[in-house]
């Protein structure tokens, strides 16, 4: 939509920037200097940058800061050009209130080759399993690198794959 909406631009002679940014020159000459309305399109499209600065914040990263947020003791921002860094320290042990599912009584046999050199779920899957490995309920699971994420997306391909296998068990009955 915007290379037709830029090339009727370019058509009808007009060299203004748009409004997301994009600066052309829109003179209708193509590289060889032909002014045929034809090559106006041809012309925009070799003719297109982006204008950054155009797109850029007026307050640099600052517009998306909250400078009244608390962070922890020990944390720390790192207000880079474009962006900002928020440090905030890992907590050192979480009592929880979870009792860890053993893979081998508590799962399905089938399912013990996806864990395979593993025990115990960890808190977060433990706690997610019933609801990833048996319901149709959305998921939205935000944690650290290693927490444990991609075994619980296991659990829910597990969980389509059950329903898979008792269909083709109830279609044999």
């Amino acid at each position: 939509a915007l290379d037709n909406a830029a090339a009727a631009a370019a058509a009808a002679g007009n060299s203004n920037n748009n409004t997301i940014g994009v600066k052309t020159t829109t003179d209708g000459k193509d590289d060889d200097g032909d002014t045929k309305m034809e090559d106006a399109k041809k012309t925009f499209k070799s003719l297109k940058e982006l204008d950054l600065e155009h797109l850029a914040f007026r307050n640099g990263a600052h517009t998306m800061s909250n400078s009244t947020c608390n962070l922890p003791p020990q944390s720390w921002r790192a207000t880079k050009k474009g962006y900002e860094e928020v440090h905030v320290p890992g907590t050192i042990k979480v009592k929880h209130d979870v009792e860890l599912v053993d893979i081998k009584k508590n799962l399905p046999q089938w399912t013990h080759a996806a864990f395979e050199g593993m025990e115990t779920l960890n808190v977060i899957q433990s706690k997610l399993c019933p609801t990833a490995l048996e319901t149709n309920e959305n998921l939205l699971l935000c944690a650290p690198t290693g927490a444990g994420k991609t075994n619980v997306a296991m659990l829910t391909m597990l969980n389509i794959l059950g329903r898979y296998k008792k269909q083709q068990k109830q279609d044999k009955d």
